[in-house]
């Protein structure tokens, strides 16, 4: 809602109880519609595994969309935009429900529609947040930033966790493939619902005539700054390494040991415990010893996830119980502070007025590069990973237990992938250590609030 003057108190005070409200609303939304969600019903619609691969990489190619987003706030506002695109994000997710019905008659058809649908779903998401860090900076002071951010990701994580206590339990009492677009519909129906709090956000004028600067031409100053650059093509690598985490350990779970779906989403609840711990616990690393080593440290937890993969057993026991709970965990760990450590660092080297044009190319670059990129190695690894089985199979036979060979492709690519996380961490190593500078030129103080503005504010 765009507003003719400065905002006044109480539309402050109006737009952080809003805040507040999106916040607990579209995260138990989220957790209905997120990653693991839509690979359970690949998996229930029998896609093959190098399509659940490509589909891993849509939540970052989905920031193709991002110019469409800032046209929109242009002509509307940010308000505007992200009430729009949440909905039309929400009815892009119940087109997934569409592809489950239409499996039955032509698979085919349906796994292009998931893929497509996929592709909108995190698209149009991206589309609508485009413009969020500067709207929430419009209703909130440095004074009061850090608790109005935390009471919403305290709201988000906490309705999260509600909504997968409730995905758990429909998934133990039904038939996983009704329960799965049972909940599907229910996100989308929050999703839309959630939009109403982001209608009624406050904002200037200002934010509207920004969104009408053209991005391409400040991206030509700003690529004359080396550390810029770098960055961008640090959140690069990170993104692809997340691409080739997250999606392999539920196929891993799925077709290698044969877990319900169920179970599946309980490791989801590790996920979260660590997304949401981590998010905290990163920026007080960060503003300690820098997002340089925070990147680091979260591209080397991929790598031992990898490594728990390789030695996990051949066959279901305690023990992948254990090994699974500790894989879903660190890959939380890891998308939480290399999230923030990115942003933070890209912060820290850009000028205050290149940020926002900055942001949507880092997005762009980064977000949608990755995912090309992280698809496009996914595929061909598990592509190879499924030729070399047989023979892998064949020299591992005696130590193999009859029958229980079908975690061998998912091991494999645990194994070739580990090149590739070395390469993307070895970029990270490669960036300038940026925090003592920094905080010389800007204070504590000025470490802290940049910190804090490079926290996740929106899902």
């Amino acid at each position: 809602m765009i507003v003719p003057a400065p905002l006044t108190r109480e539309q402050i005070k109006k737009s952080q109880k809003n805040y507040l409200c999106f916040g607990s609303i579209n995260g138990f939304s989220y957790m209905c519609l997120g990653e693991t969600i839509i690979i359970l019903v690949a998996v229930q619609i029998g896609m093959p595994d190098i399509l659940i691969s490509i589909l891993g990489a849509m939540l970052y190619l989905g920031y193709l969309l991002l110019p469409m987003g800032l046209r929109f706030a242009a002509r509307d506002g940010a308000s505007a935009c992200q009430s729009t695109f949440w909905i039309l994000r929400s009815i892009a997710a119940i087109f997934v429900v569409v592809s489950v019905f239409l499996a039955r008659y032509c698979p085919v058809a349906a796994w292009i529609l998931l893929l497509t649908v996929a592709f909108l779903f995190y698209g149009f998401r991206a589309a609508g947040v485009v413009m969020t860090q500067p709207l929430i900076g419009g209703f909130t002071s440095d004074e009061d930033r850090s608790k109005v951010f935390g009471n919403a990701n305290f709201l988000f994580y906490f309705s999260g966790m509600l909504a997968l206590i409730m995905v758990t339990v429909l998934l133990k009492i039904w038939d996983p493939i009704y329960a799965l677009c049972t909940i599907i519909i229910l996100g989308a129906c929050m999703g839309a619902f959630s939009s109403k709090f982001i209608r009624e956000l406050c904002e200037t004028e200002e934010l509207r005539e920004f969104a009408k600067k053209p991005i391409f031409s400040q991206w030509k100053v700003m690529k004359k700054n080396p550390l810029i650059s770098q960055v961008i093509y640090a959140g690069f690598c990170k993104n692809a390494a997340m691409i080739l985490t997250g999606p392999p350990s539920v196929l891993m779970l799925k077709k290698g040991y044969g877990l319900t779906d169920m179970e599946a989403v309980l490791f989801s609840v590790f996920q979260l415990i660590a997304s949401f711990t981590f998010s905290w616990v990163s920026g007080k690393m960060i503003i300690k010893r820098g997002p340089r080593l925070v990147m680091i440290l979260g591209l080397l937890c991929c790598l031992v996830v990898s490594f728990f993969w390789m030695i996990s057993p051949f066959s279901r026991g305690i023990e992948v119980y254990v090994i699974a709970i500790i894989a879903f965990f660190l890959y939380g760990t890891a998308s939480a502070i290399t999230d923030n450590a990115n942003v933070c660092y890209f912060l820290m080297v850009t000028p205050k007025e290149q940020q926002i044009a900055g942001s949507v190319m880092l997005n762009l670059v980064a977000g949608a590069g990755a995912g090309v990129t992280g698809m496009g190695i996914a595929a061909g690894l598990i592509w190879l990973s499924n030729l070399l089985a047989p023979s892998a199979i064949g020299w591992l036979g005696d130590f193999i237990p009859a029958g229980e060979d079908k975690t061998i492709p998912y091991k494999l690519f645990f194994v070739l992938v580990i090149p590739f996380y070395l390469y993307f961490t070895w970029q990270s190593v490669r960036l300038k250590t940026v925090i003592s500078s920094y905080r010389e030129e800007h204070g504590e103080q000025g470490v802290r609030k940049t910190v804090e503005t490079g926290r996740k504010g929106n899902h």
